[in-house]
């Protein structure tokens, strides 16, 4: 799933490079939407793909 998550923003952003794409989607994780958030069991938190699609660019 997580791979079809990174070939969204890999499509917009063509010339990022995996790792800023992997980052952009684990730094617009939400974790509000978990009501019992830990991140051992949760990780970095939900993969939203309008989050990371939001900005023109990535770094």
């Amino acid at each position: 799933m997580i791979s079809g998550y990174c070939a969204i923003p890999g499509g917009k952003f063509s010339s990022a490079t995996p790792a800023q794409i992997a980052n952009q989607l684990l730094d617009t994780a939400r974790i509000d939407t978990l009501a019992t958030y830990h991140p051992r069991t949760h990780g970095r938190g939900e993969a939203r793909l309008s989050r990371a699609l939001a900005p023109d660019w990535i770094s």
